[in-house]
């Protein structure tokens, strides 16, 4: 999962230091918050299915069967500035060539809200490098950083937090 934290360069706000303020500052937040669903697998013939299903269900407004709801104590992904679902895979080399736009496994991701990815250089019309997944999926969120695109607050952010990425893998999620 992806996800923005409003305000989370913010330290006016105070640090985001444990994931306990994380998620205040996202419940504080709820509507100005994108979340991405990524679903990743190595096998795309026998899993592409089921990224398409989710993304529909997540984009069912109301369920006719009674009993049937998205969402947990009254937050729903309706309720979030952005939602999607999107999948990543990582095809063996090998496998490549085989992937056309017309195959039934690409159809079945090519319209997914959070798109289509795979460990490899784009190919139009079957999926995308995962290097564009943030400009794709949080553009928004990036656009608003001081240096307003991904690479100039990626390197940003190293600079003025050098152990950046040590700091967040001990939050321990």
């Amino acid at each position: 999962m992806a996800y923005s934290v409003p305000g989370g360069m913010d330290w006016s706000q105070g640090p985001l230091d444990t994931v306990e303020q994380v998620n205040l500052r996202i419940k504080a937040n709820f509507k100005k918050v994108t979340v991405v669903i990524v679903q990743t697998k190595t096998n795309w013939a026998d899993n592409a299915q089921v990224p398409m299903l989710w993304d529909l269900i997540y984009d069912v407004r109301n369920f006719v069967t009674k009993n049937v709801t998205v969402g947990v104590g009254g937050f729903t992904p309706r309720s979030l500035k952005k939602f999607s679902y999107a999948f990543a895979t990582v095809p063996s080399g090998r496998d490549l060539g085989k992937w056309k736009a017309a195959s039934i496994n690409v159809k079945r991701v090519q319209q997914l809200s959070g798109h289509n990815f795979w460990c490899s250089g784009t190919v139009p019309d079957v999926a995308l490098c995962i290097n564009e997944f943030p400009g794709v999926n949080l553009a928004d969120e990036i656009a608003l950083t001081n240096a307003g695109h991904l690479w100039g607050h990626v390197d940003q952010n190293l600079r003025t937090t050098p152990d950046l990425v040590g700091a967040f893998l001990d939050l321990d999620f």
